[in-house]
């Protein structure tokens, strides 16, 4: 359908230019421009559908053609998911390419994928296939709501918020960009009446799921593992092709060689290197070039193991990549666009030799910065600078030939699929979602099924590395600074578990329980003085109480932190140091402020309460040694006194 552009607007009033354009106003223009009616129309004249036929299985197709800048091949898009419902077909076959128009190619894929796991998948599980674009009303509508909330995601789990709120918002969006032709009205009358997604979706108060420390170790071993055993299969092949160069030097003047001097894998390595210096190509160039070679190749050593010893598969980047990322804590973007351009083996920190990686990150203020130690064990056998020169080594053979745009990145590999064109992950210059590329995911996955290890994403090791340092030292600040975090608050919503969350409320809990504690006893049991060594749960300074919240004392209640000061001497749940010179001091202290308390009490209560701590406190001392409570004399302690 040829579709005019619309008529130029009427011309305004004459007024005066101003002086001076203004960078915002130069701004707006721009955009109005890039999604302007007229340029959409400009950008929808060059796309275009097409229908076919699948010549293997005779099924019909249907693919949403996009043209590309600087004379690169236009981009294909399967769009056959919508023949199964032939009356709806043409409206979101047309919406899609009037949206895809001015979308970047990346935001085109993912359509596709939010439309096949979300509205269509909801369609066909509830739907009949004859359905119309009016019978798309607000109880079919209200039913993909609430089949969202609902249905059962990977692992069991029901789909997060903001996954509804995508799915929802995709067909609002996609058929809400309908601007032209037939289905203008229709378009844009079922796009207002999508529902909203649920509550919270907007936002993002819980954190990614981490992984305990068990299952961090199993993934660096297996992936040491590999990635030793990858620099053998590299050092190995040198070998090879030593040996095989010597023997090809022996026999040069002889006839052609035959299959069977070929499943010498040294001769055949040897042989494929000086055909193809470069890239390893496909089976059938090898046997156009040499049957005999091409025949060992395919029926005795394999394409798979020859290649190996020239150059990385994507399958074996992927252990690379998982200890770089737990090495450097970067987010997966940022750590799979890493260049060798953002790395230097010879910096310095505090005089000793450091190696420097430098991740850019689009969101974050600045670039994130790690100075590490170069000897450092990225794993039990295998410290960073080995890993990062083994990446140097394996990739080495290949750079050449990357385009231009990845040539300098630390992570290429030749594709095992499809032609044998080496790349990085993401297809292009300005991809921004490089661990959504289906080339990573993929191998991220083998490697997980290889080893055996619970399902994880590349995404999941920073959080999970940033939790056990708050684990470990108990600061939110320490996990916020080896995130480049500028809040703190971004590192407590995204980057903390409910399992450290859980610790730092029983700490401020602690705190305000002992505040309670510092104020009754008017600051003279102030536990900020306690030695870290010393109990602060105790009521009593210098015992350690073996359950503060459940005390047998008289007076006490069960879930209440003990307040029986002076009592710990005769309490069950009461352990004393005798051999700790501060904790006689505060025995001592204690004696002294029974005996001044007496004045001050009934003789009765003296009697049953306190002259049972005092006998307490005497065998106690009794177990003093001599030369500890010399030591204790020399502290100064004074406590207040009993009631």
């Amino acid at each position: 359908m040829k579709h005019l552009p619309p008529a130029d607007p009427p011309a305004s009033p004459r007024r005066r230019t101003p002086k001076k354009i203004t960078s915002a106003a130069t701004v707006v223009a721009q955009a109005q421009a890039r999604t302007g009616i007229v340029s959409k129309v400009q950008s929808l004249s060059l796309s275009r559908l097409e229908y076919g036929v699948d010549a293997s299985t005779g099924q019909r197709t249907l693919a949403a053609v996009f043209p590309s800048n600087k004379g690169r091949e236009p981009q294909h898009l399967d769009l056959s998911f919508l023949l199964d419902f032939r009356n709806l077909c043409a409206l979101f076959a047309d919406a899609y390419l009037q949206w895809g128009a001015t979308r970047a190619p990346a935001s085109r894929w993912a359509m596709i994928a939010s439309l096949t796991a979300g509205f269509f998948h909801y369609l066909n599980s509830r739907w009949h296939r004859d359905l119309k674009p009016q019978e798309v009303d607000d109880e079919l509508l209200i039913g993909f709501r609430t089949f969202l909330l609902t249905v059962k995601g990977k692992g069991g789990k029901t789909l997060h918020a903001r996954t509804s709120a995508a799915y929802l918002g995709c067909v609002r969006t996609l058929l809400g960009a309908v601007v032209v032709g037939p289905s203008v009205v229709l378009a844009r009358n079922i796009a207002s009446r999508v529902p909203p997604g649920p509550l919270g979706a907007a936002r993002r108060s819980c954190p990614v799921e981490v992984m305990g420390l068990d299952d961090l170790l199993a993934i660096i071993e297996a992936a040491e593992r590999e990635v030793l055993a990858t620099a053998l299969r590299f050092e190995r092949g040198r070998e090879l092709l030593a040996e095989g160069n010597a023997r090809l030097e022996a026999r040069q003047n002889v006839g052609p060689w035959s299959i069977k001097e070929y499943t010498d894998l040294s001769v055949c390595l040897a042989a494929l290197d000086r055909a193809y210096p470069g890239i390893i190509p496909d089976l059938p160039i090898i046997q156009s070039y040499d049957r005999a070679l091409g025949s060992a190749v395919q029926y005795v050593h394999s394409q798979g193991t020859v290649a190996s010893h020239f150059h990385p598969s994507f399958r074996h980047l992927a252990p690379f990549a998982v200890l770089l990322a737990i090495t450097t804590v970067f987010n997966p973007d940022t750590l799979l666009g890493l260049s060798w351009k953002d790395i230097a083996f010879d910096k310095e920190c505090a005089g000793t030799a450091a190696i420097e990686i430098v991740g850019a990150k689009n969101r974050a203020s600045q670039d994130l910065v790690r100075l590490l130690d170069p000897e450092a064990a990225v794993a039990s056998q295998l410290s960073l600078e080995q890993l990062l020169r083994t990446l140097q080594l394996i990739t080495a053979r290949i750079r050449p030939f990357v385009p231009d745009w990845h040539a300098d990145r630390i992570f290429i590999a030749v594709q095992t699929q499809r032609a044998k064109k080496p790349r990085s992950y993401g297809g292009g210059k300005t991809d921004s979602t490089l661990s959504g590329d289906v080339v990573w995911t993929r191998s991220l996955r083998n490697f997980i099924d290889d080893n055996k290890l619970p399902n994880f994403s590349l995404g999941q090791l920073r959080p999970s590395i940033l939790d056990l340092v708050q684990l470990s030292h108990g600061s939110l600040e320490a996990a916020q600074k080896v995130g480049n975090h500028r809040n703190p608050r971004t590192t407590w919503t995204h980057y903390t578990s409910n399992g450290v969350k859980k610790r730092y409320r029983e700490r401020i809990g602690q705190v305000i329980l002992m505040r309670e504690r510092w104020i009754d006893s008017q600051g003279v049991v102030d536990p900020r003085r306690l030695e870290s060594v010393q109990d602060k749960g105790a009521a009593t300074p210098g015992f350690t109480c073996l359950d503060p919240f459940s005390s047998p004392r008289p007076g006490q209640q069960a879930g209440k932190l003990c307040r029986d000061y002076g009592g710990c001497p005769s309490c069950p749940l009461a352990a004393a140091h005798p051999n700790d010179p501060v904790s006689v001091a505060y025995y001592v202290a204690l004696e002294h402020a029974v005996f001044r308390s007496q004045t001050a009490m009934s003789s009765s209560t003296w009697l049953e309460r306190w002259v049972p701590v005092l006998a307490d406190l005497k065998s106690l001392k009794a177990h003093i040694p001599l030369e500890v409570m010399e030591e204790s004399r020399k502290i100064s302690i004074t406590l207040m006194n009993v009631e």
